[in-house]
């Protein structure tokens, strides 16, 4: 059996408690150059710094106000590489889940906590930013710089959905919250609720202003001759006393309208009735053709079958 010093065991135990609380999503599995999710938000921002600032380092060293394609594949080069150096893990909090991306144009930078990186993290930020900037397109990423337009915006929301939706920002407000002074804190939060309320009186009065903007169309689109007619009616502009003898015209007409439906149902249902007994009287006119009538019997072909059958149709043509 193999026996380790002391300090070994303590080393090995340390280890072995960081293995097991270390978060599955936080870090990527061994030999995966990937970025984790949690963390592609952060990876963006990165390259959306460097890029740039490669871009200027290039005009500078050329001496030109615009790259051409040579100094673009050669800038995103040295952004991809050289630029993706000493990006790595900090801890924020903690909890060991509470890990975000920190290096040079995020903002884990900025937070306080122990640094982690290593040269996997430099290969897999390498690969990411390539990874980005191919699929956008070198040229195309270079047009929207020389635009002036801002590159984390166009990169991590424009052209991919990365910054999106914002991860771990709770838990950074959290620990930029709780390094934060009680005093200084609370009358953050005074002015937060401030700025809210202030947000809320001002969408009350823009719904406010919306719905007089309606009521105001609304009287606009009404019949100024119909508005005349109401007037006239009941003596004074705008009053509804003279409707009384239109409704009691519509009333009327409904009414009329009513006992016509009511009319027309009954005459449905008679004709429904009619229409089974002119299907008994067939049926019947059928079975007395077959049976008196039919070539094996005695009196087919005589008058009285004959007069008859005639009986039965006269009586099927006058009930249809």
């Amino acid at each position: 059996m193999v026996r380790y010093p002391a300090g070994d065991a303590i080393l090995l135990g340390l280890l072995a408690v960081l293995l097991c609380t270390s978060g599955a999503q936080d870090a990527p599995e061994e030999g995966d150059m990937s970025v984790a999710p949690a963390y592609l938000c952060d990876a963006c921002r990165a390259v959306a710094h460097q890029v740039p600032k490669a871009f200027e380092a290039e005009l500078a060293k050329l001496g030109g106000s615009k790259l051409g394609e040579a100094g673009v594949f050669e800038a995103v080069e040295a952004a991809c590489n050289a630029g993706m150096v000493g990006y790595g893990i900090k801890s924020v909090g903690t909890s060991a889940h509470e890990k975000v991306l920190s290096g040079e144009g995020t903002p884990g930078s900025e937070l306080p906590g122990p640094h982690f990186g290593d040269a996997g993290w430099d290969h897999r930020m390498s690969r990411f930013c390539k990874a980005l900037v191919g699929d956008v397109g070198e040229e195309e990423v270079y047009a929207e710089f020389a635009e002036g337009k801002n590159m984390t915006e166009q990169l991590c929301a424009q052209h991919t959905r990365h910054c999106r939706h914002k991860p771990r920002v709770a838990a950074r407000r959290a620990v930029a919250t709780a390094s934060e002074p009680a005093a200084p804190r609370q009358a953050k939060q005074q002015q937060q609720q401030q700025q809210q309320q202030q947000q809320q009186q001002q969408q009350q009065q823009q719904q406010q202003k919306k719905k007089k903007k309606k009521k105001k169309k609304h009287h606009q689109k009404k019949d100024p001759k119909l508005t005349e007619a109401r007037g006239a009616a009941a003596g004074e502009p705008g009053s509804c006393a003279g409707m009384a003898p239109l409704q009691a015209t519509v009333q009327a007409q409904a009414d009329e309208i009513a006992r016509l439906s009511a009319a027309e149902r009954r005459l449905q249902t008679t004709v429904e009735r009619l229409e089974l007994i002119l299907a008994r009287v067939e049926r019947t006119q059928n079975a007395v053709r077959a049976t008196v009538c039919g070539p094996d019997s005695t009196m087919g072909g005589t008058r009285l079958c004959q007069h008859g059958v005639d009986i039965v149709q006269n009586l099927n043509v006058k009930l249809a």
